[in-house]
């Protein structure tokens, strides 16, 4: 299964994320999101749109690759791989 890495500042508001050792089943962002979902209830509306589609102020990578699809996260991920899902810093 991929390992999970959430940014911590999301940690107080999804504190079962915090656990270093997260991993969690899916051959897909997609599928990994909605596993966390299941873990985390909210996390998905969180990070999502009403479409599904990601935040602009939210960034995924797998290992050290940003996603392609931020519309129906379809990009594969395998149990090598670690998923982070960080919120983007913007402003100025």
């Amino acid at each position: 299964m991929p390992k999970v890495k959430i940014t911590s500042n999301l940690h107080r508001f999804f504190p079962m994320l915090a656990d270093e050792n997260l991993h969690l089943a899916g051959q897909s962002v997609s599928d990994v999101i909605k596993n966390i979902e299941l873990l985390a209830p909210g996390f998905s509306h969180y990070i999502l749109d009403e479409h599904g589609q990601v935040r602009r102020h939210v960034v995924i990578c797998i290992d050290e690759e940003f996603i392609i699809d931020r519309k129906k996260l379809s990009d594969k991920i395998t149990e090598e791989n670690t998923l982070y899902v960080f919120q983007a810093l913007t402003g100025g």
